[in-house]
C-alpha cells in the first residue's frame, strides 16, 4: 500500500491525505493489483475511490486486469500471500457486521455471498463479489490518443478479434463465471495478459515487427506494457514504440522503487524517479 501511494504522489496524482491531486489528468495503472503481498483490498478500494474522484476532476483513472487478477479469478491462487488470507477474513466480516447494520435500518443488505473457509480465493473467483465489484468493470486493454496500454501486450491476433470485443468478454466472465470462452484472451503464451513478446529485457529478443504490425492495425504510436520486471527501471525497445513500466513494485517481487511513466501531450516521453534526478526523457 505504501508504494502505490509513492506512486501516486509521484506522479502528482494524489495529495497528503490520499485524495485525487491530479486535476484533468488521464493515468492508467496497467494492472497487477493482486498476489505477493498483504493489503489487496485496501489497494483495490483506494484506486476505486480515486476513479470517482478524478472522473469529478475532470480527469480519468484506468485500472487495467493483468495476469494476476485473471489467474485469481480462474482460481490460480499460488502467489497469494499468507496476509492476504487474513485481511479477506477481516473483510469478510466487516461485510457482514455491515449487513446486520443496514438491516436493522430496513435498507437492503451489502451484496456479499461470500462464506466458504476460504473467503479470499471465493470473492475473487469470477463470479464472486470482489471479481463482480472490481475486475468486472476494468477494461484489458485500454486506448489513450496514440498509446494502447495493456499488461502483457497486444498481438496482431487481439486486433483482428476486436479490442472492445475483448474487453467485454473478460468483463462478462469475471460478472457471472460462466462465460468460460472467454478465457482464451487470459490463458497462455499469446494472451493480452502473458505475452512477453516486447518486454524481453534483451531488446533484440523484443518482436518488433510483430509489435509494429499490431500499432499499425491499431493505428497507434506505441505500447505500453508491464508483466516483465524491468532491472532497473522503466525501459524502451523497439524504437521507442513499445515502453515497459514494470518495475517489480510488490517486496514479494524485485521491492522496486516507485517510477512514474509520464506521456505529455502525446509526444514527450518522461521517467519520474523518486531521486534527486527527477525526471528524464527515455531515451536519455
Amino acid at each position: 500500500m505504501d508504494k502505490t501511494r509513492r506512486a501516486f504522489r509521484l506522479g502528482g496524482l494524489i495529495d497528503e491525505n490520499d485524495r485525487w491531486a491530479g486535476g484533468d489528468t488521464v493515468a492508467v495503472q496497467v494492472g497487477d493489483q493482486l498476489d505477493r503481498g498483504p493489503d489487496e483490498m485496501p489497494v483495490l478500494y483506494l484506486l476505486e475511490r480515486l476513479q470517482r474522484e478524478a472522473e469529478r476532476a475532470g480527469g480519468r483513472l484506468h485500472v487495467l486486469n493483468g495476469n494476476h487478477e485473471t489467474m485469481n479469478a480462474a482460481g490460480d491462487t499460488r502467489y497469494a500471500h499468507r496476509g492476504s488470507h487474513v485481511d479477506f477474513a477481516h473483510w469478510r466480516e466487516w461485510m457482514r457486521l455491515g449487513n446486520r447494520l443496514v438491516s436493522k435500518c430496513g435498507a437492503a443488505a451489502i451484496a456479499t455471498s461470500v462464506t466458504s473457509d476460504d473467503p479470499r480465493s471465493e470473492a475473487l473467483a469470477a463470479g464472486g463479489d470482489v471479481a463482480r465489484r472490481f475486475f468486472a468493470r476494468q477494461p484489458t486493454v485500454v486506448r489513450i490518443g496514440e498509446t494502447v496500454f495493456a499488461h502483457g501486450g497486444v498481438l496482431p491476433s487481439h486486433v483482428e478479434h476486436g479490442l472492445g470485443k475483448l474487453n467485454a468478454e473478460v468483463g462478462r466472465w469475471m460478472e457471472d463465471g460462466r462465460s468460460r470462452g472467454s478465457l482464451k484472451h487470459v490463458k497462455g503464451r499469446d494472451a493480452v495478459v502473458w505475452t512477453r513478446a516486447y518486454s524481453h529485457q534483451d531488446t533484440a529478443r523484443c518482436d518488433c515487427a510483430t509489435l509494429q504490425s499490431a500499432l499499425r492495425m491499431i493505428g497507434a504510436r506505441r505500447m505500453v506494457v508491464g508483466h516483465t520486471i524491468q532491472d532497473g527501471g522503466i525501459t524502451q525497445a523497439c524504437g521507442g514504440g513499445v515502453l515497459r513500466v514494470d518495475v517489480g513494485l510488490s517486496r514479494g517481487c524485485g521491492d522496486g522503487a516507485p517510477q512514474v511513466l509520464e506521456i505529455i501531450n502525446d509526444t514527450e516521453v518522461r521517467v519520474l524517479r523518486e531521486t534527486n534526478a527527477g525526471a528524464r526523457a527515455m531515451g536519455a
